[in-house]
Formats: structure tokens, C-alpha cells, sequence
């Protein structure tokens, strides 16, 4: 009943920024069936719909994304992501709705882990990921951040829990978690899924509870993001990314701040790094070819960590790659991208909507 409420509240709060568009610029629809491939979930069947409009007023484009998938990897994946500037921009919402049922290898917590060591487990999880801000000047929003999850697992009992760098692995049969707290963003991007100059910057703190294996759960989760854009001659695009997470308290094992992914740190599994601390960096070349055709080429740094003063001087876990564009539409600035990663121990090859950040 919950997963219906939501779909229908989203649906109006759709509905209601559409019923703002600016007459003069006509929205963009597709509704296309898809293919696509990262290591988490190798190859994936996917029914795809992408709805871009302008509010009145409004600058920049908002945007509101389905995707419904099935896995080779027998996995089930329902996300709906929006973007949402209302009219003259006042308002800037952001989140996503996501269903799952995904099996997922495990490699345990820490930055010194295994890639021969792993198991793989199942989880079902629904969560809501929101930023509800005001603008206070140009390009500047404060506001509230809403987290929440509910997730039924459990993780394989194996030496996976020994070699950990901490044994402290909370939520191995599931737990549910919600989040609230303060969250401010800078965002003077040209365009958001497809970005050629700005600067963005994110500081959120939550302050969560929960509940897992009959145990109440307090913890904080602070999130830092900057990425600049620069537009440079011959259609060129040079932009970076420098990320921190950090979390203080009795977290679950699947909300610890994480590197790998078709987002942050392509070329390793997501998850394949968990620890209650991140830092992160990222750094990407764009050009565009001919026709709707581009090109990328990008490098990443990063690593978790347990305790501050572990943070320098240790391991760091570099990534490198490379890859190809297609713009979705003449339209909407959007596109599909065709990346390849290599690391130290893995390599990735993933086909995603929308880059990488």
C-alpha cells in the first residue's frame, strides 16, 4: 500500500509541475525498450520512458525517468528518478523511488579486501531518496533531505565476516532505516543529465533511525559533493568530481558510503568497497564527434576508510577508462553511454542513460 501511495504522490507532484511548463518550449517524450550492460547485473532487458520539460520561467530543463529491468543475473530492477526545477526555479526537487531483487556479491567490509573473495547473496529492498529545497539566491537551494529504506536479506556466513577490516556488520538479515536533516546545493550547471559548464556542490546531513535484528539503530550520514564544468573550444567538455561520505553510529551494511559502479568509480563492482568513510575523485574529458556521436575519456581515485586517522598514506584504488556518447534526441541534452573501465584487479563495461556525473 505504501509503494501505491508514493506512485500516486509522484504522479501528481508530476502532473503539477507539468501543469507549470512553459507553453513555448515543447516537452520531450521516449518511451523506447532498451539493452544495456554494467558487471553488477550483465546483460539487462529494459522498458525505458524519459519525460524532459521546462517550468515556467525556468532556465534549465527538469526531468522525471522510468526504468524497469530484468538481468541476466535473475535480477528485478525498478528505479524512478526525477529532477524537478518548479516555475522561476524556486523550488528544486531531486530523488528517486527505487524497487529491487538482486542478488549481489558480497566482499565484506573495509578498503584492503579480496577480489578473489566474495560470495553472493539476494536481497529485496523499496527506498526513497529526496531533496526538497528552496532557492536563496541565484542558484542556491536549502532544504530538507528525506532517506529511507526497508530491506530484507542474508548475508552468507563465511570467512568473508573474519577477513573484514571491521566485524562489525549490522543489518544481515535485513533492517529498515529512515533519514531527515538539513541539505544545501549549489548548482549553477547549463544542463543537468548532460552538464558542459557550472559548478555544482552538495552538504546534506542526516540524522537516521532504524531498526535491524531486533536492535534500534541511530546514525548520522554526511554528504559532501563538488564537480566543476568547463566549456572549452572544439566542443569540448573537461569536468572533475571530489566526494566525501562519512557516517558516525550503528550503520547498516548497505547504507555505509561505497565505491564501484557505473557512478562512482566505474571499473569495480558496486559495493566492492564499503567502509563507514569515503573519499573519492573523478575527472573526465568529453568531445563531441560528428552527428549525435561523442566521445570520454576519465580516471578515478579512491578508497574507504574506518577511522579518520587511517585516511593518508594508505592504499588508494585507482581506475581509468574510456568510451562513447549517443544523444538520445535533437531536443533534450541526453545521453547513452558506452564506457570501459580497467583497475588493478576488475574491469567494467557498462551502457547507462545519462553520464556518469
Amino acid at each position: 500500500m505504501a509503494r501505491i501511495h508514493i506512485t500516486i504522490l509522484f504522479a501528481l507532484f508530476v502532473s503539477t509541475a507539468i501543469g507549470q511548463q512553459d507553453s513555448t518550449r515543447k516537452p520531450v517524450l521516449k518511451v523506447l525498450p532498451t539493452a544495456y550492460y554494467t558487471p553488477e547485473t550483465r546483460i539487462a532487458l529494459e522498458g525505458f520512458a524519459y519525460l524532459s520539460f521546462y517550468s515556467k520561467n525556468a532556465e534549465r530543463a527538469s526531468n522525471a525517468r522510468v526504468f524497469v529491468a530484468v538481468t541476466q543475473n535473475r535480477q528485478l530492477l525498478v528505479d524512478l528518478p526525477w529532477q524537478i526545477f518548479t516555475a522561476g526555479e524556486e523550488f528544486r526537487i531531486t530523488g528517486k523511488w527505487d524497487i529491487k531483487k538482486f542478488p549481489e556479491k558480497f566482499y565484506g567490509i573495509g578498503n584492503n579486501t579480496e577480489e578473489t573473495t566474495q560470495e553472493t547473496y539476494t536481497y529485496r529492498s523499496t527506498g526513497i531518496t529526496n531533496r526538497f529545497q528552496r532557492k536563496l539566491t541565484t542558484n542556491n537551494y536549502f532544504g530538507v533531505g528525506l532517506d529511507g529504506r526497508i530491506l530484507g536479506a542474508m548475508l552468507p556466513y563465511s570467512t568473508l565476516h573474519e577477513i573484514s577490516d571491521t566485524n562489525n556488520i549490522i543489518g544481515e538479515s535485513g533492517y529498515k532505516v529512515a533519514g531527515i536533516g538539513p541539505t544545501f546545493i549549489h548548482d549553477s550547471r547549463d544542463i543537468i543529465l548532460c552538464p558542459k559548464k557550472g559548478t555544482f556542490l552538495e552538504a546534506t546531513l542526516l540524522f537516521n533511525g532504524g531498526r535491524a535484528e531486533n536492535v534500534d539503530l541511530t546514525y548520522t550520514k554526511l554528504i559532501l559533493d563538488y564537480r566543476q564544468y568547463f566549456s572549452l573550444p572544439k566542443n569540448t567538455v573537461i569536468c572533475y568530481q571530489v566526494s566525501a561520505q562519512s557516517t558516525i553510529g550503528d550503520v547498516p551494511y548497505r547504507e555505509l558510503p561505497t565505491l564501484g559502479g557505473p557512478l562512482m568509480h566505474r571499473g569495480y563492482y558496486f559495493g566492492r568497497f564499503r567502509d563507514k568513510h569515503l573519499v573519492f575523485t573523478q575527472a573526465e574529458v568529453r568531445k563531441h564527434l560528428f552527428w549525435r556521436l561523442g566521445a570520454a575519456a576519465f580516471g578515478s581515485v579512491g578508497r574507504v576508510y574506518e577511522d579518520f586517522d587511517t585516511i593518508l598514506f594508505r592504499k588508494y584504488h585507482p581506475a581509468v577508462g574510456g568510451g562513447l556518447r549517443f544523444k538520445l534526441s535533437k531536443k533534450a541534452d541526453a545521453n547513452i553511454r558506452f564506457d570501459v573501465a580497467v583497475t588493478p584487479d576488475s574491469k567494467g563495461f557498462y551502457v547507462y542513460f545519462a553520464e556518469a556525473f
